[in-house]
């Protein structure tokens, strides 16, 4: 949703400064996502997608998971890391996020 609402505040602020309706929707349709970003990589043996996201924070892990989650009628499975010595403290909050 946060990138959602970044992307129509951008093509509103645009139409208000006079760029026509069509000119700023064909912009948002050609908006790339970051690399790292929820990238889909792939897909499994069984049709689900593969996501990649570089959420190394726990709200950025929340976000990333609420983002996916309306998209399945399944489980989220969640693969993340916490590697080298950096914040310890926030590997069981991300674990905890990670369950729900």
């Amino acid at each position: 949703d946060f990138q959602i609402h970044n992307a129509l505040v951008a093509a509103g602020l645009a139409i208000s400064t006079g760029t026509s309706v069509d000119k700023a929707l064909a912009a948002l349709e050609k908006l790339k996502g970051a690399p790292g970003r929820l990238d889909l990589v792939g897909t499994t043996a069984a049709g689900a997608p593969v996501y990649v996201d570089y959420a190394h924070k726990p709200d950025a892990l929340e976000n990333v998971l609420a983002s996916v989650r309306p998209f399945t009628t399944s489980r989220v499975v969640v693969v993340f890391g916490c590697g080298g010595d950096r914040d310890r403290g926030k590997r069981p909050i991300m674990g905890e996020i990670a369950s729900r």
